[in-house]
């Protein structure tokens, strides 16, 4: 018998819940390898760690692509782009993790793969269990005002940049606890440095594309309800998301190699406003009374 937090918390039916599942078993197992790889590094066994990097990166890489094939899946079963409720957002941003952190790793210098494949589990998650009307996985009729060309581009902006910016926040977490250590003994590290810059790398790779989807956002906004702004609280967050990393840009430009652990604090507090404006998406939904409740 299903009390209503079975209904809420209980796995979706096939295909969603199963394979967000064995998505989520690869990603698992590909962070607890990458893990193993950095203590062989660390040990000095280079060539051992070669080889189950490989393997890693091949489980991560098929959790991605399970979570990418259930995205094409859910495309032809709902007949439009599959950005609609909270359900097929954190479905995307999923199937996004292994190509970003592949990108970011290869070009911009990240380094933490076994906390990406955490993201691909946090991400996952939601979208396997959770039941409420927001992350229902019921097709629903596109709306009106989502049948636009500014719908793909706005919502995949954000993704992409939530994910990103996620991954920096990552990095500035261990920034934040090694210039407390370094604070402790008086010395800094050579560690530091490399995990400020790829912080801030990633952190520049996002925020255009954050901004990308807040201009689009005000776009849609004049051509779906008259008015490019409606300090709707899905609409004052994302303002907000944006303008905490804008200050964390202009702190680094005046402080390149001071304070980092405020640097570090403060991209974590651009994450944290994203983990806000996620959940005034939630909750729009299920009030129903945003200009962003489109689930109904």
């Amino acid at each position: 018998m299903h009390n209503a937090a079975a209904d809420k918390f209980g796995l979706k039916a096939w295909p969603y819940g199963p394979i967000l599942v064995a998505a989520i078993a690869l990603f698992a197992l590909a962070g607890v390898i990458f893990v193993a790889v950095a203590i062989l590094r660390f040990n000095g066994r280079t060539r051992p760690a070669v080889a189950l990097r490989w393997l890693a990166e091949l489980l991560f890489l098929a959790g991605s692509a399970l979570i990418g094939g259930l995205w094409v899946y859910r495309w032809r079963h709902v007949q439009h782009l599959p950005l609609q409720n909270m359900f097929e957002i954190f479905l995307s941003m999923g199937m996004l993790m292994y190509p970003l952190s592949l990108f970011c790793r290869g070009l911009l210098g990240a380094k933490l793969p076994y906390v990406d494949c955490v993201l691909g589990i946090v991400l996952a998650l939601p979208a396997a269990y959770i039941n409420v009307s927001s992350f229902s996985a019921t097709p629903k009729t596109l709306m009106p005002a989502l049948r636009t060309w500014l719908f793909g581009p706005h919502v995949l902006s954000y993704m992409l940049s939530y994910v990103i910016l996620f991954m920096a926040a990552a990095h500035a977490v261990v920034l934040l606890v090694l210039s407390v250590a370094d604070a402790a003994r008086g010395k800094e590290s050579k560690s530091i440095s490399e995990f400020d810059g790829a912080a801030y790398r990633v952190t520049l790779f996002g925020y255009p594309l954050l901004t990308l989807g807040l201009v689009l956002g005000s776009v849609w906004g004049k051509v779906a309800w008259g008015d490019y702004w409606f300090w709707d609280p899905k609409e004052m967050w994302s303002l907000v998301s944006w303008l905490v990393f804008l200050g964390y840009f202009h702190f680094r430009h005046m402080f390149p190699r001071r304070y980092r652990a405020i640097t570090a604090a403060w991209s974590i507090a651009g994450a944290a406003a994203i983990v806000v404006t996620l959940m005034a998406s939630i909750v729009s939904a299920l009030s129903g009374a945003s200009m962003h409740a489109y689930v109904s």
